[in-house]
């Protein structure tokens, strides 16, 4: 059986951070979904308070039926526009220090804002093995010039008091992805991590893509660093048109 890499070597607190729009939600729900096949408990954890769209909290229900755990902020799918973070993630970071079979992954808000809210949590997370992986899109309009993904890696950082430890590409188009989108953006994403000397831990794809990827050349890039995605996350006038 096919397995990514990212898959293999998931880490017990695995966090996403990255621009707003670079597609941190649709990624953290196929990580989630894909450990949950596997048979891993995990729980997913939505810390951001900044953005009203797009965020993991809208796909609670999704989530339980693979059989994980969420944690969302208190006030997430209301009508209130202050969410606040839940005193359970203190708690489920204490419990992973006697549960080391356990995963919890982290979605984090976009830019150093959203890092920010992470950092109150930083000693907590030192404390165990974390991967925390810098999510780019070559297509992301203000994120597609290096210096200013470098630059905001760089605040990411210092917001969230951890050091990231990966990159992952997930350039795409949404519903418009199509091989050369994946092709095309590759060569970005591997500049990011040069630039910041991290490792290219991956490089997604659209499930439906998988035979026509599989077979491209990403020069040194190993064929299981590939991770194949479904799309859960939909644009608000798609949910309009599925309700009618």
């Amino acid at each position: 059986m096919y397995v990514a890499s990212m898959l293999k070597h998931i880490a017990p607190i695995e966090i996403l951070c990255g621009h707003y729009g670079v597609g941190k939600t649709n990624l953290s729900l196929n990580l989630v979904h894909d450990m949950c096949a596997a048979g891993r408990s995990i729980t997913l954890i939505d810390v951001d308070t900044v953005n009203p769209y797009f965020r993991s909290s809208d796909y609670q229900s999704l989530v339980r039926s693979w059989g994980a755990q969420v944690i969302v902020p208190e006030f997430a799918g209301t009508s209130l526009d202050t969410p606040s973070l839940s005193g359970r993630i203190e708690a489920e970071l204490d419990e992973m220090r006697h549960n080391p079979d356990r995963i919890i992954l982290i979605d984090v808000g976009g830019d150093e804002v959203g890092a920010t809210v992470l950092g109150r949590f930083a000693p907590q997370i030192s404390r165990i093995t974390y991967g925390f992986d810098y999510v780019v899109n070559a297509f992301r309009d203000d994120q597609c010039d290096l210096d200013a993904a470098e630059s905001l890696a760089h605040l990411i950082e210092h917001a969230a008091h951890l050091s990231l430890t990966g990159v992952i590409d997930n350039a795409h188009l949404m519903q418009d992805t199509t091989v050369d989108t994946v092709v095309s953006g590759y060569p970005f994403a591997r500049d990011v991590s040069h630039r910041l000397d991290l490792p290219l831990r991956a490089v997604t794809a659209p499930a439906a893509l998988r035979q026509d990827v599989a077979s491209v050349n990403f020069q040194t890039l190993a064929r299981d660093s590939i991770y194949f995605v479904q799309r859960y996350v939909k644009v608000p006038w798609e949910h309009s048109f599925q309700s009618r």
